[in-house]
């Protein structure tokens, strides 16, 4: 038995990034890139997966009117962050992925086991992410809270008629969500010296769904 493997993957990418910092408070970040593949379909616009992301933070416990009025409060950060991102699946092509099994002794024609279909169709997955941010530090203890979210447009797997030589076919338009939210504390209830005895707690809930 003979096998011939035939594979290339071509990947191209450009990245830019800049971050903006105003008065040590007001913090925005933002990147961008396109990246470019030769594992998807016929449509030239498909190659290509432009993504990005922003961020912005506030460092609430520098303002005037909180140290004038907040002592205590060591450190009070807000952030948001919103990203979209891509992904190359390099197991699936969009060609007829097939292999002869041998000789029909009844009809003398070699025969085909398909493995993939043809997908002329097939797109970058993409996934768009977003969180929230507070980071206190008061009395020594300090706590992050993180509530986050992800939606993906997925490749899923989806039945198909018999008469196509398989009985499932993968094509983009699965949708996966989640989202959970995370809580951190750490405090040091001993130091003296040169010895410190930190404590770290973390709290996380999770939600996921698909369809």
């Amino acid at each position: 038995k003979t096998t011939v493997l035939n594979r290339k993957n071509n990947l191209l990418s450009v990245y830019a990034q800049g971050v903006y910092s105003y008065d040590d408070r007001y913090v925005v970040n933002v990147s961008a890139r396109v990246d470019a593949s030769n594992r998807f379909g016929e449509d030239q616009n498909k190659k290509f997966d432009p993504t990005w992301s922003a961020g912005f933070s506030w460092k609430v416990a520098e303002e005037p009117f909180m140290r004038e009025n907040v002592e205590w409060l060591e450190l009070m950060n807000l952030r948001a962050t919103y990203g979209v991102q891509g992904y190359v699946i390099t197991s699936i092509s969009p060609e007829l992925i097939a292999s002869y099994e041998g000789i029909l002794r009844s009809y003398n024609e070699y025969y085909l086991s398909i493995s993939s279909l043809p997908n002329p169709h097939l797109k970058w997955e993409q996934t768009k992410t977003w969180n929230f941010g507070l980071d206190l530090s008061l009395f020594g203890v300090s706590m992050s809270v993180e509530y986050y979210g992800r939606r993906t447009s997925a490749i899923a797997r989806t039945d198909v008629a018999q008469e196509y030589g398989v009985s499932s076919l993968l094509l983009n338009g699965g949708i996966l969500t989640n989202h959970g939210i995370e809580v951190t504390l750490n405090f040091t209830p001993y130091k003296k010296d040169d010895f410190a005895w930190t404590v770290g707690l973390t709290s996380a809930r999770n939600w996921n769904r698909s369809k």
